[in-house]
């Protein structure tokens, strides 16, 4: 699962860029942090950014952890308009 946006960095303008989450960490008290990378494209091997972000996780959910993360980043105002990929 990932996420195509077009995203701007470091002065340049990245069409359809990918973004994928790298990793999850979750904590006690029902928190998350998520890693997000982002490539040029889907065949890239190193990503030219990476953020942090953090979430609440519910733990009762029926969906596992990453769809809680990729679902929490599509309602972010940075990634407002993403497909699925």
């Amino acid at each position: 699962m990932a996420l195509k946006l077009t995203k701007n960095a470091f002065g340049k303008k990245f069409t359809d860029a990918y973004h994928r989450i790298d990793s999850i960490q979750i904590f006690y008290k029902g928190k998350m942090q998520v890693i997000v990378h982002s490539y040029a494209d889907g065949s890239q091997e190193t990503p030219f950014e990476r953020v942090y972000f953090g979430f609440p996780y519910e733990i009762e959910s029926s969906e596992n952890p990453y769809q809680q993360a990729y679902l929490s980043l599509k309602g972010l105002p940075e990634f407002e308009g993403a497909s699925d990929c």
